[in-house]
């Protein structure tokens, strides 16, 4: 057994980013602006928000209940009792619930990006993310969940430091785009709201390009609404002649700051607009005493087929903390139903 896999059965720890999905702004956000049903469910002796998704397939109703930043105990016979019990209670007061879906938050391995990695490290976090895999379904019957609502892994910025020390931790492509946007006369600033019209219509432009869902025009009215009325998020934007080169919603919590989406202009990708848009981004955020910047998901490490691959090299070139999580696990309910739910998944793409 290698050392990696010995951290994977070992003691886990509640990593930085510990109850992000639990946070109360989230709860607002999810039940309040997108009208998701909420529920409080006990799982090992705590308290979990948890969302209750239902969909009429006629004649039948099929639910399934997502609990996101779950941290699973060490003790294996206590975390085998606690689920048995959790199923049962599970049957008794959802019973068109199919599966249960859990965002374990507890941490695998941490590591900085700008460190040497030795040979072979991506194909070794492979391996050893399927061997945790088989862990976790032998001993739990928690299944890989086949679609990822929570991500397996983050990257995590301190801010603290300089302008200089933020581009040396930098990758060496990443420190000449951001010091080739300095020089392309681009502005920072947080978004007027004449400004999120534009900013919404970007995203769908993006969102048809990359072929992931977006929230609706009125979802993401109220979402603006609901940051600025309780001053817990800006969009940030970065501008050149008139027109918008990138931006991004980001949530205010205390010391840190959570980038939640945006997009970047490919009409601009020459002048690396969204490099200058997060390097500014930073400055500003210790300019205000900010700590962190959360970047809320990235591709697990070894997967380069994995959907956010793309976006994780970008989060990684800036540098700094990449954080290994559990990630989702599915719980099924009824095994039947949850086999055709699956497969109808799949299908679908």
């Amino acid at each position: 057994m290698s050392r990696m896999v010995r951290i994977y059965f070992g003691y886990t720890t509640r990593n930085s980013m510990y109850n992000l999905y639990q946070w109360q702004l989230r709860k607002d956000i999810q039940s309040g602006v997108y009208k998701k049903i909420y529920a409080i469910i006990p799982l090992f002796d705590q308290e979990y928000n948890a969302v209750i998704r239902s969909r009429k397939i006629w004649p039948v109703t099929i639910q399934r209940i997502q609990i996101l930043w779950v941290e699973r105990p060490d003790n294996k016979q206590y975390t085998q009792a606690q689920l048995k019990m959790f199923r049962t209670r599970m049957y008794t007061n959802y019973p068109h619930a199919v599966f249960v879906q859990f965002g374990l938050l507890n941490e695998i391995i941490h590591f900085q990006n700008r460190a040497e990695k030795r040979p072979n490290f991506e194909q070794d976090m492979r391996i050893n993310r399927e061997l945790l895999h088989t862990y976790m379904e032998e001993r739990f019957a928690l299944k890989p969940a086949f679609r990822e609502n929570m991500p397996q892994a983050n990257v995590v910025y301190d801010v603290k430091h300089t302008d200089e020390e933020l581009i040396a931790d930098m990758n060496k492509s990443c420190k000449a785009r951001v010091k080739k946007s300095l020089k392309s006369d681009i502005t920072f600033n947080v978004a007027p709201g004449e400004y999120y019209d534009e900013f919404y219509k970007q995203r769908i432009r993006l969102a048809g390009s990359k072929w992931f869902n977006i929230i609706t025009p009125d979802q993401f009215r109220d979402l603006m609404r609901y940051l600025k009325e309780n001053q817990c998020g800006e969009i940030f934007i970065a501008e050149k002649d008139g027109e918008l080169v990138a931006g991004s919603i980001c949530l205010f919590d205390q010391d840190r700051i959570i980038y939640l989406y945006g997009f970047a202009n490919r009409t601009f990708q020459k002048i690396s607009g969204h490099h200058f848009l997060k390097f500014k981004k930073f400055g500003r955020a210790r300019d205000h005493n900010i700590q962190t910047c959360d970047m809320l998901g990235a591709a697990p490490t070894g997967y380069p087929e994995h959907s956010l691959a793309g976006v994780s090299k970008f989060k990684e070139s800036l540098g700094w903390t990449k954080i290994e999580m559990y990630g989702s696990y599915d719980l099924p309910l009824k095994p039947l139903l949850y086999r055709l739910v699956k497969w109808v998944y799949k299908r679908r793409g």
